[in-house]
This record gives structure tokens, sequence and C-alpha cells, in this order.
């Protein structure tokens, strides 16, 4: 199960939740429904992928990733995952190593409270 909504309400930042067993037409229906999102504003939004609670990469997650990353929304920003599974982590480490360009905006860490603090730490433009 996924959803995606502003995560609060001064819509800087849109929470993507990626909840137990999902599929990859439930994260490519997940990135249509930030688009739709992004339309609404005028300005550099980021991503939290949540991932805390799943149980697993759908086949072709990788793939589909990193094709929607060459077709970024322009209000779209940084991309912080939060997970704390050993192999989830594990495959968006490969991710940003074998996609280094676009993986340029991308982090990854534990929780909400750490991404916050990533968000404070970083400069507001793109790398």
């Amino acid at each position: 199960m996924t959803t995606t909504n502003w995560f609060r309400e001064d819509k800087t930042i849109i929470i993507h939740r990626f909840e137990a067993h999902w599929t990859i037409q439930d994260f490519r229906q997940s990135l249509r429904d930030a688009n739709e999102l992004l339309n609404t504003v005028d300005y550099e939004v980021t991503h939290f992928l949540d991932m805390v609670h799943s149980k697993n990469l759908p086949q072709g997650f990788l793939s589909t990733l990193y094709r929607s990353s060459k077709m970024r929304h322009p209000n779209s920003g940084r991309v912080i995952v939060l997970s704390a599974n050993p192999l989830i982590l594990a495959f968006i480490r490969f991710y940003t190593k074998i996609y280094p360009h676009p993986s340029s905006n991308f982090f990854i860490t534990g929780s909400i409270e750490e991404a916050l603090g990533i968000i404070g730490q970083l400069p507001l433009e793109r790398v």
C-alpha cells in the first residue's frame, strides 16, 4: 500500500509512504500523485520516500526510479529515502553508485527526524 501527500501545511515536502508489500504500479501511481501536488506550487519541493514499514522493493524499482529521475517535475527537489531495512538500504546505496548523476540530490536516512535534520543542513539550490 502507498500514499502520497503533503507532509505539512507549508507544502515544502511531499511524503510518499510505502507500507508492507507494494508494487511497481503503486510506485508509479505515487509519482503521478506527487506530480499533481507539484503542479499546485511554483517552488522546489523535497520528497520523503518513507519505506520504514516497507517489506520489499518490487521488481523494476531501481530502473523505474532512474527513469523517473530523468523526467523530474521542474518543482522536484531533493529525495530522502527513510528506511532501516538492510536490504532496502543496500539497494538504494547500489542505486546511488550506478546512477551517480541523478542521485546527487538523493539521500538516505532512518527516520523523519533525521530527514528533517538533513534538510536543515543542505543548501536550497539543486546540486
